[in-house]
């Protein structure tokens, strides 16, 4: 699962729509849909991710694997 496939599953989850999320983020709903539909490109970059997650209520968290 790539990045845009985990925002577009959470705002499922959420029962919300990609125009609330676009709201909260300050954009409009088709930069939106743009940025997790596109072609171009299977990922979002870091910055646009935390955006996205941020407008969900999640976060990104970066922590070292347990040593197995």
């Amino acid at each position: 699962m790539n990045s845009k496939e985990v925002v577009k599953k959470l705002i499922d989850e959420q029962g919300v729509t990609q125009a609330d999320v676009a709201a909260k983020m300050n954009i409009t709903p088709a930069t939106l849909w743009d940025r997790i539909n596109s072609k171009k490109t299977n990922s979002l970059t870091v910055k646009k991710l935390n955006e996205m997650l941020r407008a969900l209520g999640y976060e990104i968290v970066i922590m070292p694997r347990a040593k197995a």
